[in-house]
């Protein structure tokens, strides 16, 4: 999982440098479409970026917290996943008339 948020934050870099690289490229432009394009272009840069830390910095607490009830509960913890698995087991392996 941890393979996939770091591509995941590697391909929201690279769009967010070729972005970047966009507006440096069109900055001698002076027409009125492109300046305005390239306002909105920043302006959806600026709330993807915030949106971006939020929703990591909200994964990253909500990981914390179900490690911290794991090691406080490994009991209830490990029920839990014997039940899922149990779960799981019964769907696959039921017969199907």
């Amino acid at each position: 999982m941890n393979n996939n948020l770091n591509s995941l934050a590697q391909y929201v870099n690279s769009i967010s440098q070729d972005a970047r690289d966009l507006i440096a490229a069109t900055s001698d432009v002076a027409e009125d479409n492109v300046r305005i394009a390239r306002k909105r272009l920043v302006s959806a840069m600026d709330s993807g970026s915030k949106i971006y830390d939020r929703v990591r910095d909200d994964a990253r607490d909500t990981a914390r917290h179900a490690g911290k009830k794991v090691c406080d509960n490994p009991g209830i913890s490990v029920a839990i996943v014997v039940a899922i698995g149990a779960l799981i087991a019964l769907l696959l392996t039921r017969r199907r008339d």
